[in-house]
């Protein structure tokens, strides 16, 4: 079977076009834990809570297919305080396990309708009765596991392109939780060291997560615990992040894009 994980996560993606629902109502959750005063509190448990986990839990309750009504009023939904219980939850670690629980049940479901709906169920259907079984569903999930290899993007993608113009390094041996690594770059001539660098990392369980660092050795990205299933998605989240937190400005507003001078900003970053 000439198929991959990342494939298998690129077709759910493509099955089901909601990533601009998730975000929308993602920075409604956020501007609604704002007024909270829960923010920080939500980001220290979980980065990634209201980016992804809580967002996909709200719009995959929707249906696979929304509405714009729908779409609306679970925006307005938000705002008005509906969902007040669930951001409060995030700030939990113990209750927010269950809404964790909830996204992987989703997920599982979703794995299995398009496993059904996109690959030749011969191929995976050992017992040749016509549905996937949890057994048959683990032997695909050990094939692909054995696909499962890295997938660095080239230095013209248009997330990339904008800050960094150099494929620089990509060591293959990594570090005790990556696999391997890359490094981005982009010269500008300012600063102590005269560049900025954007470093992808593919980790030992699978999944990417990116650092950007600026003209001082100094980190000025924060999602060191990020779990991406691609390297875009980790570049996105780095870029949109600041040291200590995701408030502006960002690691995007603090590194040059190519073809302009050094901003000059430390932003108060981490020194690596």
């Amino acid at each position: 079977m000439k198929i991959t994980r990342r494939q298998l996560n690129n077709l759910i993606r493509e099955s089901i076009d909601r990533e601009k629902l998730v975000r929308y109502i993602a920075n409604e959750l956020a501007n609604r834990a704002a007024d909270m005063g829960i923010l920080d509190d939500i980001n220290d448990v979980d980065p990634d809570a209201l980016d992804f986990t809580l967002p996909e839990v709200l719009v995959s309750g929707l249906g696979p297919d929304p509405s714009m009504e729908q779409w609306s009023g679970l925006a307005k939904a938000i705002a008005q305080g509906t969902y007040d219980s669930d951001l409060a939850e995030i700030t939990d670690p113990e209750e927010y396990e269950d809404i964790q629980e909830s996204k992987i049940e989703i997920t599982r479901k979703k794995l299995r309708q398009i496993i059904q709906e996109e690959l030749d169920l011969q191929e995976v259907d050992s017992d040749g009765d016509g549905t996937l079984d949890a057994d048959e569903l683990r032997d695909l999930a050990d094939e692909l596991e054995g696909d499962n290899e890295p997938n660095f993007p080239p230095v013209t993608h248009p997330v990339i392109a904008p800050y960094f113009n150099e494929e620089k390094y990509h060591d293959k041996e990594g570090t005790g939780w990556a696999k391997e690594y890359k490094t981005y770059r982009y010269k500008h001539g300012g600063g102590t060291t005269g560049h900025q660098d954007l470093v992808i990392y593919y980790k030992t369980n699978g999944t990417y997560m990116a650092r950007v660092y600026g003209a001082y050795n100094n980190r000025l990205s924060d999602d060191d615990k990020g779990e991406h299933p691609d390297a875009i998605s980790a570049v996105e989240k780095a870029l949109n992040t600041a040291p200590g937190g995701n408030r502006p400005p960002l690691a995007k507003d603090m590194i040059s894009k190519v073809g302009e001078p050094h901003i000059g900003s430390t932003g108060g970053a981490w020194y690596d």
